[in-house]
């Protein structure tokens, strides 16, 4: 039944792409990461697993940088968009007036480097393009950065995860899944702590 084997990895393998891209998307465009904070282990797990053989290296770079890139797009249309009324409160733990004025003079100043930087910082990732918008960064400056950042974000991660699967001994490999799992529970288990903490100070 080789026919049928092939079929069942083919949609295995675009079903975990699928899952890849929303995860990705999700952090960078919806502020999922404020509560899940885990898109540097999924893009290392991603590269893991590619380096075995069971996702295709090409297909997990195209995917993570294109809904990076997309999800950044969002997040800054949002904030955009949004911004200037979610912010009219003077109080709140996120959304004050103040934090508005404060990120529009913060990315007049260092709008583009920060924009590169804050994909490789796990909170401020995820409100790093809402910011920019809610800051009014010029528009093609943030396209530019957004493209640059999601790319040098999607190979270091996908590639360092690439490297350590190839350098994995037999043993450890099989220890791979569940590591990756436990991993991801553990991020989800202490935000969502973090959050219920918060919410019952507040």
């Amino acid at each position: 039944m080789p026919e049928i084997e092939i079929a069942i990895g083919s949609t295995g393998v675009i079903a975990a792409l699928v899952l890849i891209g929303i995860l990705t998307f999700a952090e960078c465009a919806f502020l999922f990461g404020l509560f899940v904070p885990g898109g540097d282990v999924l893009l290392l797990a991603a590269g893991v697993f590619a380096a075995q053989g069971d996702l295709p290296l090409a297909g997990v770079l195209l995917v993570v940088f294109v809904t990076a890139v997309a999800g950044y797009e969002v997040g800054y249309y949002i904030g955009q968009k949004t911004g200037p009324r979610i912010f009219k409160r003077k109080s709140g733990i996120f959304f004050r007036k103040e934090h508005a004025d404060r990120a529009k003079q913060f990315y007049e100043r260092h709008g583009a480097k920060t924009i590169v930087i804050a994909r490789f910082i796990g909170y401020v990732r995820t409100v790093a393009p809402l910011l920019a918008g809610i800051g009014q960064m010029q528009r093609r400056k943030f396209v530019f950065y957004n493209i640059s950042g999601a790319l040098a974000w999607s190979l270091s991660f996908v590639l360092l995860g690439y490297w350590l699967g190839s350098a994995l001994t037999e043993e450890v490999k099989r220890y791979i899944v569940p590591a990756t799992l436990i991993a991801i529970l553990l991020i989800f288990t202490t935000s969502t702590i973090y959050w219920l903490k918060l919410k019952h100070a507040k």
